[in-house]
């Protein structure tokens, strides 16, 4: 298995200037890739190319590790994504992978102006659109929301719209997150693998990857299955608990409330105390606890975990005493 992070966990935010705080999110990078975590995760989803993700992911490189980053597709054009992408593409030298999701709040789609009635058909139009746009010379797409005409060679200096051609080909792994029946059995036959948000409990996460399994063979596909999942590594289970507490509460009832357990199946909340909340949804406790659920992952095939351990209300370094000790107990085991 392979591990990654979420660049919430301790990436360092501030800094008088852009040159010092790409300084230190260099140096969080190196120490980071040094503990052994080989993917950094910026969940950028409606930001699109904002000036810190765009440092974090600089930092990355210069630290020789994978990039992943999420883009909520439905909200931006898809030429302008597939530029986007092959230019970080060829940034990381081949090592970047996309996560694209269809987005569900309402203040997402008001700000750019798209009728959230139109995301599953924006969300598949943009991604058919993209591959086009990175295989072939020239491209005529006419969809029901898009339509253009444009180059897609980095050689045509004279065109009036150019999507660089990706380090890797076809194109970088292209992930769809999904949380819903449906959506899964999509990302089976559309995409190079699912990516499993943090909200899943792992029993729900178990009978759908045999749905994904299942839509994947009969399409006849391999895709993978990657995750995102909340962590928390201390001395104990009481401990861990009690770090993050103060954060998490508050997070869940932010999330309860703004329906982020809507598209997860019935019986599945984000409702009660923590500790029913956090049981089989977070990687959590003592070294042990966490490898047992590790564990449990592995053996359903998810190959690739990136892990978030810092929430807002926790200090930077709460989140890095966790990674730190995740790295030398924990990670060291799956190497």
């Amino acid at each position: 298995m392979k591990f990654g992070l979420m660049a919430g966990t301790g990436l360092p935010s501030s800094g008088d200037t852009w040159q010092e705080r790409f300084e230190a999110s260099s140096a969080w990078c190196r120490e980071v890739s040094s503990l052994g975590y080989q993917l950094l995760w910026w969940g950028g989803g409606d930001r699109g190319a904002d000036p810190q993700g765009t440092l974090a992911r600089l930092a990355a490189v210069d630290a020789g590790m994978d990039l992943g980053i999420l883009f909520l597709s439905p909200l931006f054009h898809p030429v302008r994504l597939a530029a986007d992408i092959a230019t970080w593409d060829r940034a990381s030298g081949g090592r970047t992978t996309v996560a694209v999701a269809q987005g569900w709040r309402d203040r997402q789609f008001n700000a750019y102006g798209v009728p959230k009635a139109e995301r599953l058909g924006r969300f598949t139009e943009s991604l058919e659109a993209m591959k086009q746009l990175w295989h072939e010379d020239k491209v005529s797409f006419r969809g029901k929301y898009f339509n253009f005409d444009t180059y897609a060679s980095g050689e045509r200096a004279d065109a009036a719209t150019v999507v660089p051609r990706p380090v890797q080909k076809p194109h970088p792994r292209i992930l769809v997150a999904a949380n819903g029946d449906a959506a899964i059995r999509r990302a089976a036959a559309i995409a190079d693998g699912w990516l499993i948000s943090t909200r899943s409990t792992y029993s729900v996460i178990a009978a759908q990857v045999k749905l994904f399994r299942e839509a994947a063979d009969a399409a006849g596909r391999k895709p993978v299955i990657w995750a995102w999942r909340d962590a928390y590594c201390a001395k104990d289970m009481k401990t861990a608990i009690e770090t993050v507490r103060p954060a998490l509460e508050p997070f869940y009832a932010d999330r309860a409330q703004l329906g982020h357990d809507r598209d997860l199946p019935q019986g599945d909340s984000l409702t009660g105390s923590l500790e029913d909340i956090v049981r089989g949804r977070l990687i959590i406790g003592s070294p042990d606890d966490c490898a047992q659920e590790i564990e449990k992952y592995k053996a359903l095939g998810i190959e690739n975990i990136s892990m978030r351990m810092r929430w807002e209300g926790m200090t930077q370094a709460q989140g890095m005493d966790s990674a730190r000790l995740m790295a030398s107990e924990v990670l060291s085991r799956f190497r």
